[in-house]
Parts: C-alpha cells; sequence; structure tokens
C-alpha cells in the first residue's frame, strides 16, 4: 500500500459514523486535494484544499479527531494520527510514530483500531473530544 491508499483507509475510518459533523467533513473530504505533503522522518503531515463552495461544518469550527490507532508493518499500535479541523474546514492529517525508527515508504499489514476498549466507536465519547 502506498501513502494515498493509507491515507484513504485512515481518513475513511477517522470519518466514518452516523454523524451531522462526520457526514459533513466526510462531504469535504471527498471535495478534496490535498494540497502538501511532508515527511519528516517520524512521520507526515498532509494538508488538504477543500473546493470552493463547499460548506463549513455547522456545528464546530475548530477541533480534532484522533480516536484511530494503527499497527503496521509488525509493529503494533505503530502509528497514530490526528485530522485537524480549522474554521470549519478539513486541514491537516498528522501522522506520527514513536515506534518506529523510520517512517516506511510503503505499508504492510495494515491494521486500524478504534482506540475504544472493545474496538468499536463511542461517537458520544468522541463528540465530547470536541468540546
Amino acid at each position: 500500500m502506498n501513502q494515498e491508499e493509507f491515507e484513504k483507509k485512515v481518513m475513511d475510518m477517522l470519518l466514518a459514523g452516523d454523524d451531522l459533523v462526520l457526514g459533513e467533513l466526510r462531504q469535504q473530504y471527498e471535495n478534496s486535494t490535498v494540497a502538501s505533503r511532508k515527511f519528516d522522518g517520524a512521520g507526515f503531515y498532509t494538508d488538504f484544499k477543500v473546493r470552493e463552495g463547499i460548506p463549513p461544518v455547522k456545528e464546530k469550527k475548530r477541533f480534532q479527531i484522533g480516536d484511530v490507532r494503527i499497527s503496521m508493518n509488525g509493529v503494533k499500535d505503530a502509528v497514530g494520527v490526528v485530522l485537524f479541523v480549522e474554521n470549519g474546514y478539513l486541514s491537516v492529517l498528522d501522522g506520527y510514530s514513536s515506534a518506529l525508527d523510520d517512517w516506511p515508504d510503503k505499508y504492510s499489514n495494515v491494521i486500524l483500531e478504534y482506540m475504544s476498549a472493545d474496538g468499536n466507536r463511542d461517537l458520544n465519547d468522541l463528540r465530547k473530544s470536541w468540546v
């Protein structure tokens, strides 16, 4: 799996769920492009540009979503991700790791899970984190 495929898989999971805010962010993601992508050895930063005319999130203007943990390349919980929303729009996807020596060029054996005890997403907990 390459970087773009990895990011798509991550974004699909971060934006999953029956929630108005997540639905608005999914619409933004479907109408966005990658403005830039930077690697710093321990992770990456992907900046999004949402197409003009797509509305911002109505309820919340500035928050993060980061309830997904990722195992890959044989390392459990190797990677964390945080999606930043600024001014009601998708802004930056930050991928980071303290478990990998170098950020991989290719991804294998990627397993994404929600951070809850049972592995299922708790939308109520997620919404509380947006306050």
